[in-house]
């Protein structure tokens, strides 16, 4: 049996063992040098500053902790060894209901993260190109919103179109989207889904993000939902910095967050274009 318990000094120790083997195991693209520089920050620093709690094991060993100030998450690490058995869900959990927890910020690079935000209901409002300390690590803003506040996602263009698109679509973004078409949650045998197609990847397809986010949450092996949209005008980027105005229509799979203030309208492209002139 897992406990939820408040934290001790005496802990600190114990904590950041857990915080370094955690971001080993999961942060592979933190360089070596600012894991040892963020260290003796998270010891005498971090941990003083927000409201910690952790998960002990009937045996009283800390398996992971949570840190939490002024409704954000700040920490949320689990040891390595008792990873895949809801502890972090168990925290993440009590830091909302009992802590008051609604916003968190996640590495872009930790795709793990991301989606486990997303399967408990947050969703990305932003991004920011360096972290905390002003390093190249982009950091994901990411809201729990309720589902009236939801609403800020549009509901498909034709209800009675849903899983009729094809599966197969475009890649890249194009920063614009016309259309919102269908909203997607694909499904992975391996990974506890139920098998349908012979152990193939296969999709569900939804009419609103409200219902492709519960059923996301609520189906073992599922991702955190896509949105298909249609695209009449939008940018090509074949290089960093180059971009091109494209015409004609196509279908690509979009990350959800990238719905927020992206749907073209007649002067958007020419102000993007005139806006990124090199």
């Amino acid at each position: 049996m897992m406990n939820i318990e408040m934290v001790e000094k005496a802990d600190h120790l114990s904590l950041l063992d857990i915080w370094e083997a955690s971001v080993r195991a999961t942060h592979d693209f933190l360089a070596e040098e600012d894991l040892q520089q963020l260290k003796p920050l998270i010891l005498e620093q971090y941990f003083d500053a927000v409201h910690l709690k952790c998960a002990k094991n009937d045996n009283g060993e800390i398996l992971g902790f949570c840190g939490v100030h002024d409704g954000n998450i700040e920490m949320l690490f689990i040891s390595p060894d008792a990873r895949g058995k809801g502890i972090g869900s168990m925290l993440a959990t009590h830091a909302i209901n009992e802590l008051g927890a609604t916003k968190v910020d996640v590495n872009e690079q930790n795709e793990q993260a991301l989606v486990f935000y997303q399967h408990i209901g947050f969703s990305v409002t932003g991004r920011s190109p360096v972290d905390g300390q002003g390093k190249p690590y982009p950091l994901l803003h990411m809201t729990l919103y309720s589902i009236e506040e939801l609403s800020m996602y549009p509901d498909s263009i034709d209800e009675n179109r849903i899983g009729e698109y094809p599966a197969e679509t475009k890649s890249g973004g194009g920063y614009f989207y016309d259309q919102v078409l269908e909203y997607r949650v694909w499904c992975r045998p391996w990974q506890g889904a139920p098998d349908e197609f012979d152990g193939e990847i296969y999709y569900y397809a939804f009419h609103t993000y409200n219902e492709a986010l519960e059923f996301s949450n609520e189906t073992d092996g599922s991702e955190a939902p896509l949105v298909l949209v249609k695209q009449l005008e939008w940018i090509d980027e074949p290089e960093a910095g180059k971009f091109i105005h494209k015409t004609g229509e196509r279908l690509t799979e979009w990350r959800i967050e990238w719905l927020l203030e992206s749907q073209r309208k007649e002067d958007t492209i020419a102000n993007f274009m005139r806006e990124n002139q090199t």
